[in-house]
Order: structure tokens, then C-alpha cells, then sequence
């Protein structure tokens, strides 16, 4: 997926910022297609983006935890997750959550 459109959907994910920290996001289909094209540029693993939460903002911008499963209908998730910012320049970066 181009660039272009991972930073068109970032600016969708940019309305998520919340005060509210550590919170479950309810993801709408572009959410979920902005969190998985922008984990699979980084190189990840994400067949589908299933959950997804607020965490407390940092340095470089907005803070999401997301977690990936199987493309298989289940809710089952990945053991592991991904950390997901969202830079005042509306750029993701992704990095595994630690």
C-alpha cells in the first residue's frame, strides 16, 4: 500500500486520540485497514487487525497498542502486539510492543 494512503488513513486513526488512557477502541473498517496496511509496511505480521487500545501519548505522539489474528472469523489474537504511533505529522511508526 503506498505511503499515501498509510498517512490518509493515519489522519482517521488521528481522531482517536483520547484522554482516556488504556481504553479498547470500537475500530471501523478504515481503522482496521490503516492499523494492518501500516504494520505490514513495517514488515509485520497482520492478516487482521482485531484489537486495538488508547495508550498514554509519548514523545514522538500518540500511542496505540494493536493486536492481530487469524483471518479466520474467530476473535482469537496473536500472542504478540504491536505498538503503533501516531506522529504529529500524521505518520504511523510500528514497532513490536514490549
Amino acid at each position: 500500500m503506498p505511503a499515501t494512503r498509510i498517512l490518509a488513513g493515519a489522519m482517521l486513526v488521528a481522531g482517536l486520540a483520547s484522554p482516556a488512557l488504556a481504553e479498547e477502541i470500537n475500530m471501523t473498517p478504515a481503522m482496521k485497514t490503516t492499523f494492518e496496511a501500516a504494520i505490514r509496511a513495517h514488515d509485520f505480521q497482520c492478516p487482521v487487525a482485531k484489537m486495538a487500545r488508547t495508550q498514554e501519548p509519548a514523545a514522538r505522539g500518540d500511542v496505540f497498542k494493536v493486536r492481530c489474528g487469524p483471518d479466520d472469523g474467530s476473535t482469537d489474537v496473536f500472542v504478540f502486539a504491536y505498538r503503533v504511533t501516531l506522529t504529529p505529522g500524521d505518520r504511523l511508526i510500528v514497532e513490536e510492543w514490549n
